[in-house]
């Protein structure tokens, strides 16, 4: 099987064992996985995929050679992140539903838990669909204000995490890939996320489309929290429009039988091998994420998502014990695809601990912080910076910090200028724009990026949302923002010496 897979991510055809193969409904005969690559500055219908060279000179900006023979092995090295896909994806289902919409689960036997996990993988879908040109149609050039000689040698993101100095604000948006890019509705066409996140080339494409179109200063893996516990066999589905949706919530200690250990490389094979295809495409640095103790148990408590976190809190509250374990396995989870994804090449990594804003202080700090303490120890050995985000979380800001991550994500509650104040100096801050003012006319979403930087500090911040891109927001009001954003010190200098 191992090696079935491998010859299909070589563009091979194969024909999967089992329900891997692609069931034609009309003939019900089995058709091979088929990832097809177009030829780099070649025309795929009516869009033209660019070539490695005219992306890079994008990212160098006009009027700027690669004249540097380092920095030419190196552009050659990492690829320039210009490669297109044109990907023809397996699916297949026994049902007859032909709108990829309606249902996100793909029907999976329950995967084993001995032996080879890998072997349980299942890459059916609902439906059979016909192949999808998926190629990026720049309206623009990659923005010029990315300089190649920064005040660092390192690129300008893991800069700004670790403190030091930039020549701009780096900016990258939370949700950056999917919901709101045409490109990316073109490939979830053809499939579910789960099963975009199990085909590395789908995968690695996904996440590079806003690093094409828009020119940000990171990219970071097309992924989902609870990726880790479909892979060691928890029956939970993406519900569209809804989220994560467990099949058999956590009731009572017994419940946690189901947490067994997360082996990536047994149990999500695909996800290193993501991340090697992406890190190969790219300039700028790939960033992990996981799903933090606290955000995770509540989808596990309640059986999806949750305004109140009534029942999580409840188990918290009367059963100590019981949640002490339960957030241990978590984070054991967590820790263990953190690290793969930087083992296979990511730079950086985030902790999406999204709902831990319905906690009082008393509760963070005694129930979460501890296990949140250890989580971030034991990433200190990776070496990355690492950022702990929460939605809501104005009244914990100082207990985040304690927890030990690098940088601390804002979501739009908490003025920029306040956040700086109440944490401590060698912690770095990223946000916070309101989601919503993306939707806004430009004068309007200008005024709020410009009120969001001049409340930055001058290092040690990164530019993002409070929280994800919005599935409406335009690509080109994402784009207009990246050059904002990368051109506002350069204004303030320009404004200065003016004065």
């Amino acid at each position: 099987m191992q090696e079935a897979h491998q010859r299909c991510r070589r563009g091979l055809d194969v024909s999967f064992v089992d329900r891997r193969q692609c069931r034609e409904p009309s003939t019900g005969e089995h058709r091979p996985v088929s990832l097809k690559r177009p030829q780099l500055g070649s025309e795929v219908g009516d869009l033209r995929i660019p070539a490695r060279e005219e992306h890079q000179q994008a990212r160098r900006g006009p009027g700027t050679e690669a004249d540097d023979p380092a920095a030419g092995t190196r552009e050659r090295h990492r690829g320039g992140g210009a490669d297109c896909w044109n990907l023809s994806v397996p699916t297949c289902s026994d049902d007859a539903t032909t709108d990829p919409g309606k249902r996100e689960s793909t029907d999976l036997p329950p995967v084993a838990t001995t032996g080879p996990a890998y072997g349980a993988r299942r890459m059916a879908c609902d439906q059979a669909v016909r192949s999808v040109d998926v190629v990026q149609a720049p309206s623009r050039a990659h923005s010029a204000a990315i300089d190649s000689s920064p005040a660092s040698a390192q690129p300008s993101l893991l800069a700004a995490y670790r403190g030091q100095p930039t020549d701009h604000v780096p900016v990258w948006f939370m949700r950056q890939a999917g919901r709101s890019l045409p490109e990316y509705r073109a490939v979830r066409a053809t499939a579910t996320l789960m099963e975009i996140t199990h085909i590395p080339e789908l995968a690695a494409e996904v996440t590079l489309q806003p690093v094409r179109r828009y020119g940000v200063d990171a990219a970071i893996l097309f992924s989902d929290i609870v990726s880790p516990l479909e892979a060691i066999g928890v029956d939970v589905e993406i519900h569209p429009g809804v989220g994560p949706v467990i099949a058999s919530p956590v009731r009572s200690a017994g419940d946690l039988r189901m947490l067994r250990d997360f082996e990536p490389a047994e149990d999500a094979p695909w996800l290193a091998e993501a991340v090697h295809l992406t890190v190969a495409e790219l300039d700028v640095p790939l960033i992990g994420f996981a799903g933090g103790p606290f955000t995770i148990a509540s989808y596990l408590i309640e059986g999806g998502p949750s305004k109140v976190q009534a029942r999580t809190k409840a188990l918290m509250l009367s059963d100590p014990l019981t949640w002490g374990r339960l957030l241990e396995r978590l984070s054991e989870i967590a820790i263990a695809s953190l690290t793969a994804q930087v083992r296979a090449g990511a730079q950086a990594v985030q902790l999406f601990d999204s709902w831990i804003g319905s906690l009082a202080p008393d509760h963070y700090e005694r129930h979460v912080l501890p296990v949140v303490r250890r989580l971030f120890e034991r990433l200190s050995e990776l070496s990355v910076p690492r950022t702990y985000f929460g939605v809501g979380t104005a009244h914990l800001l100082e207990l985040m910090a304690q927890g030990g991550p690098d940088v601390v994500g804002l979501d739009w509650r908490v003025p920029l200028d306040i956040a700086r104040a109440r944490l401590p100096g060698s912690v770095a801050l990223q946000g916070n724009l309101d989601p919503v003012a993306c939707l806004a006319p430009w004068d309007v979403l200008e005024t709020e990026v410009l009120d969001v930087l001049r409340r930055a500090p001058d290092r040690g911040y990164v530019f993002n949302l409070g929280h994800g891109v919005l599935p409406e927001t335009s690509p080109e009001m994402m784009s207009r923002v990246v050059e904002l954003v990368h051109g506002y010190r350069r204004e303030q200098a320009l404004a200065e010496h003016e004065r």
